[in-house]
């Protein structure tokens, strides 16, 4: 047997090297993007969608120790809702807690469950709420 040397220059090797360490990190990519496993695209209702393809972010409430108002309002400024308090009194909350729902009235609805002194209304068209 022969050995047969190839005669190449440094840009070349260079060249090979970039190579060999760059293709199979692209085909690897390459496989990512075509597999299988990708969530299919839908163009329709979402309603129309399964549950394992739908998305529902939670929105959550946390209070502290302090007044109920100022907690509720900074919460829906956040959410970029409006609120109109007309209630006399305010409610000292003593405890941390943390509510979560689907959306803003869900997590509202399920605070004020707790206070039934207080009247809630929720107007979803107008984002605002009331409090008397």
């Amino acid at each position: 047997m022969q050995n047969i040397e190839l005669e190449m220059d440094t840009p070349m090797k260079a060249l090979l090297l970039i190579a060999s360490l760059t293709l199979p990190t692209l085909a690897f990519a390459t496989f990512q993007v075509a597999g299988t496993d990708t969530m299919p695209v839908h163009q329709g209702n979402l309603n129309t969608l399964p549950k394992s393809y739908r998305v529902n972010p939670a929105v959550t409430l946390r209070t502290h120790k302090g007044e109920l108002y100022p907690q509720v309002r900074d919460y829906l400024k956040n959410h970029r809702w409006q609120l109109h308090w007309t209630a006399k009194k305010d409610i000292a909350l003593l405890l941390k807690t943390e509510i979560t729902g689907q959306s803003v009235p869900a997590v509202l609805h399920r605070l004020f469950e707790h206070y039934p002194k207080l009247k809630l209304s929720v107007s979803t068209k107008k984002r605002s709420v009331s409090v008397k």
